[in-house]
């Protein structure tokens, strides 16, 4: 479960990477922003059954969402790898699509980045 929830983790990683090199005074806080955005509505303070109807919608969104329910069920409930299909499939889907969107959009980040100047640094 850690193994496959990494790879979609990773790739919304290099996704939030791109804030901090388009907006160099401020992309750090916003990344954090980001962090704690999918940190509420994934269900790691509190369950996603008591969110809004609109942030449940979007927690669906999070790959940890699934992440959390997977580690959940395996160590709460002893479910095993064959139990959770599922939800490692649906990892699996995040990681496959996530990394290789995030790596593109940062490529394109950086290139808009570098034309306008905005990764040149002095002192």
């Amino acid at each position: 479960m850690i193994a496959v929830g990494s790879l979609s983790l990773v790739g919304l990683g290099i996704f939030t990477g791109i804030l901090p090199m388009l907006y160099p005074e401020r992309g750090e806080q916003m990344s954090f922003m980001a962090q704690a955005l999918v940190l509420l509505i994934s269900g790691v303070y509190y369950g996603v059954d008591v969110l809004p109807g609109w942030l449940q919608a979007c927690s669906r969104l999070a790959p940890t969402t699934y992440l959390l329910r997977g580690l959940r069920s395996a160590v709460i409930n002893g479910v095993g790898v064959g139990g959770q299909i599922g939800t490692l499939a649906a990892l699996g889907i995040f990681g496959l699509v996530m990394i290789p969107g995030s790596l593109a959009a940062f490529s394109t980040a950086e290139r808009w980045a570098k034309k306008t100047g905005r990764l040149k640094r002095m002192g």
